[in-house]
C-alpha cells in the first residue's frame, strides 16, 4: 500500500515537472516571438532610415521633380520655374507631414474650397510610414489636420497642365480637422 501511494506520488511529480518544463518551453518561445518581432520593427526602421540618408528623387513626364531630403523636407522643382518649392517636411517619429498655406497667395482652390497637394508627394511619405497631415494656414494663424489616407480616398484631382503644375490632389476643407486657435 506504501509502494502505491509513493508511485502515485512520483506520476503527480513527474506530471508537475512536465507541466513546468511545457511552461517554460512556451514562455520561451513567447520570448522567441518577441524577440524576433522587436528585430522586425528594427529592420523595418533601419531600411527606413538607410531610404533617407539619401535623397529620393522622382520625376514625372512633364520635367518636373519631387525630391525627399535626408533632412526630411519636401522640394519639388517644376520645370517652369528656376527655384525649389518648399513644400513641407517630415516627421517619422511622429509619422507627420508639416505645411503652411496662405489663403491670400492662391494656396486655396476657391470654387471647391479645398487645399491641394501634390499626389506624388504624399504617396511616397505614405511609403515612409508618413500617416498625418498638418496643415498650417498662415493668413489666419489656423492649424487643420487629416490623415493621408483621407486625402488619397476623398480628394479630388486637378490638373493645371497649362502652368506646367504637377498632378495635384484636392481635399475640401470641410473634411479637415481643426485645432482650436489659442484665445
Amino acid at each position: 500500500m506504501v509502494q502505491i501511494e509513493e508511485t502515485e506520488r512520483d506520476k503527480a511529480k513527474r506530471n508537475i515537472s512536465k507541466m513546468r518544463d511545457m511552461l517554460e518551453g512556451k514562455i520561451a518561445k513567447e520570448k522567441l516571438m518577441e524577440e524576433a518581432k522587436e528585430t522586425e520593427d528594427e529592420i523595418a526602421a533601419r531600411e527606413t532610415e538607410k531610404k533617407l540618408m539619401e535623397d529620393i528623387t522622382i520625376s514625372d513626364n512633364s520635367g518636373n521633380t519631387l525630391v525627399i531630403t535626408s533632412g526630411r523636407e519636401v522640394l519639388l522643382f517644376l520645370k517652369s520655374q528656376k527655384r525649389p518649392r518648399k513644400l513641407g517636411r517630415f516627421s517619422e517619429k511622429y509619422q507627420q507631414f508639416w505645411t503652411w498655406r496662405s489663403i491670400s497667395k492662391n494656396h486655396l482652390h476657391r470654387k471647391s474650397d479645398s487645399w491641394g497637394f501634390n499626389y506624388q508627394c504624399l504617396v511616397e511619405l505614405k511609403k515612409l510610414g508618413i500617416t498625418k497631415v498638418l496643415l498650417e494656414e498662415v493668413s489666419y494663424n489656423n492649424q487643420y489636420y487629416t490623415s493621408i489616407d483621407n486625402i488619397l480616398e476623398n480628394g479630388k484631382f486637378l490638373f493645371f497642365k497649362q502652368q506646367g503644375f504637377e498632378k495635384q490632389i484636392f481635399l475640401e476643407r470641410g473634411k479637415f480637422y481643426c485645432y482650436p486657435q489659442d484665445k
